[in-house]
């Protein structure tokens, strides 16, 4: 299996600059788009699970420690992808 490590840290740098921006939610869709974009840490990817739902899972287990609570799930539409389910998180 392939896999390779998240930085939590750049997740709650991510959170922490989204919440500086005026934001009190955000989706676990943005997290990653904002993480893949600034950050450019590696990601876990295990080759039969999404990496959506694996970093939900994530953010999930460590709401506390990143500061955001779950709030419900929604559908994003996307230019790419069309339709794509995410997570809504409040930034606390």
């Amino acid at each position: 299996m392939d896999a390779m490590v998240i930085d939590i840290n750049a997740i709650k740098d991510v959170i922490r600059t989204i919440k500086t921006q005026g934001q009190a939610t955000v989706t676990t869709v943005e997290v990653i788009q904002e993480y893949h974009l600034n950050h450019r840490k590696s990601n876990l990817s295990v080759t039969n699970r999404s990496f959506n739902s694996i970093f939900g899972k994530l953010l999930r287990e460590n709401e506390e420690n990143l500061g955001i609570r779950y709030v419900r799930e929604v559908i994003m539409h996307d230019p790419d992808i069309k339709v794509l389910q995410s997570a809504e998180w409040v930034i606390l």
